[in-house]
């Protein structure tokens, strides 16, 4: 099997990274806990890690962002659509964007 080239591989490996990052927080665990407290995937509705048992299990998502922008949305399991509407001056060079999320 192939690997894909180094600017894949690190692309995924950012996207993963930002998915567990954006669940941790949903979790209100932030990177106090360990990423690699998460699956793999961190698709789907994941477990919360040790020390956030209280926290109901949420799922991520991946943002469609402008070229050369990584970011990701997590949110409770009960959460069944969620829109994220940006019109920030500070995003003007990027143009408005919107993200649903149909879960």
């Amino acid at each position: 099997m192939r690997q894909p080239p180094a600017p894949e591989r690190e692309r995924a490996l950012l996207k993963l990274y930002t998915r567990k990052e954006a669940l941790l927080k949903a979790f209100g665990v932030g990177l106090v806990a360990d990423p690699a407290s998460l699956p793999g995937v961190a698709t789907g509705l994941v477990a919360p890690p040790m020390g956030a048992s209280g926290a109901p299990p949420c799922r991520a998502g991946d943002l469609d962002l402008p070229a050369g922008r990584i970011g990701a949305l997590a949110t409770p399991g009960l959460v069944t659509r969620c829109r994220l509407d940006i019109l920030n001056d500070a995003l003007a060079a990027w143009g408005c964007w919107r993200v649903l999320f149909p879960w």
